[in-house]
């Protein structure tokens, strides 16, 4: 319709931005950290998430395949609450793959300005058996993207529990 006077209102706001990637796989259910390597992770990023208001979060959960648990979004009381329900049942096909949660993680930064503070963190036991993976996180560093990681884990390890249903033994897994 006729309009005599507009002003231009940008709906998003330049500012940071950090977007978890969550290892849930199944070496997450270790009991060298209490309660778990999964349940500290949590307990991190809840503490995370209460400490820093101003950030803006997003939440990748990852094993094989990755799963967006929340865009990068200002809403941190859904994010909150969604922390427990995180478990390593989320997904069927078990592994660490970081390299596709990365590839989300591009996608995903893909829609916020450039001239925001963009970080991702990578919360995880480890061994990653990926060999482009520094070259990887190389590259997001040369678009503006920092990384940081938080190891979760004992330099001795734990049995890995068994599958739920399976009649296998948990098998030795160091940091």
């Amino acid at each position: 319709g006729p309009r005599w006077d507009a002003t231009d209102v940008r709906l998003f706001h330049p500012g940071n931005n950090l977007l978890v990637l969550l290892d849930i796989s199944r070496s997450m259910q270790a009991d060298d950290v209490s309660p778990s390597r999964l349940g500290r992770a949590r307990q991190e990023l809840q503490d995370l998430i209460v400490q820093n208001k101003t950030v803006r979060l997003g939440l990748i959960a990852f094993a094989s395949v990755p799963l967006v648990m929340a865009p990068i979004t200002e809403d941190t009381y859904t994010l909150l609450n969604s922390l427990p329900a995180i478990s390593t049942d989320l997904v069927s096909l078990q592994g660490s793959r970081v390299g596709m949660a990365l590839d989300r993680a591009e996608a995903l930064f893909a829609g916020i300005p450039e001239d925001s503070a963009r970080s991702v963190l990578l919360i995880s036991d480890g061994d990653f058996d990926e060999p482009e993976l520094l070259e990887r996180v190389g590259k997001l560093a040369e678009s503006g993207i920092r990384f940081h990681v938080l190891g979760v884990g004992t330099p001795q390890g734990a049995r890995v529990p068994a599958p739920r249903g399976g009649d296998r033994g948990g098998r030795p897994r160091g940091e």
